[in-house]
């Protein structure tokens, strides 16, 4: 049996690339991983080779709309809003369904659209987002969704976190006088010590 084709090996234009070329499209818009250049390389790629034409749809964007439910500006739009802000890393807290990880700013997002039409509220908040005149996370905060730590908890979180040498320093700053730790002699070899 032969081996399938490689999309790079295939005519561009053809309907065996287009097929391939918006399969892979598919793919990647449902991979959590999904980047902005990733899917703007695409889309050029399905522009560029009129991808819509051997496949008998009338332009891109209803071409992607049959294929991943969205034209390719409100698939950039909704791409922006799956895209996490700065922060420490990749940590994921809980997976929630069809991708969208907890605490990022798309799950924000999805919630504060499943909640708008309930309180007025919300909507002019999601609209703030998506302007971003506030971020998702404060919006998420002042509804109470997301709990922040008051300074004197960041405080203590951060000096147990802190090396003994810069608990040192935070203390000399403060002017919290440091009590060196009591030492005990000991004597040679009876190993009593010199407190006796």
């Amino acid at each position: 049996m032969p081996l399938p084709m490689r999309r790079v090996d295939m005519t561009v234009g053809s309907v065996e690339w287009a097929r391939s070329t918006i399969d892979y499209a598919k793919a990647l818009w449902q991979h959590v991983e999904n980047s902005e250049d990733r899917w703007r390389n695409i889309l050029k790629e399905l522009e560029e080779g009129r991808a819509w034409q051997p496949l008998g749809y009338r332009s891109l964007d209803a071409l992607l709309r049959d294929s991943v439910g969205c034209t390719a500006a409100e698939s950039i739009e909704q791409l922006g809003e799956r895209q996490a802000g700065p922060g420490r890393g990749n940590k994921i807290k809980h997976l929630v369904t069809q991708g969208v990880l907890y605490g990022t700013r798309a799950y924000w997002v999805a919630r504060l659209k499943r909640d708008e039409k309930t309180n007025p509220h919300i909507a002019q908040l999601l609209a703030d987002v998506r302007a971003r005149r506030i971020s998702a996370n404060a919006a998420a905060t002042q509804l109470g969704w997301k709990r922040t730590k008051s300074p004197l908890e960041q405080l203590q979180h951060w000096y147990r976190k802190a090396s003994a040498a810069e608990k040192r320093s935070f203390e000399k700053w403060l002017c919290i006088p440091v009590v060196p730790k009591r030492r005990t002699r000991t004597t040679g070899t009876t190993g009593t010590t010199g407190d006796d």
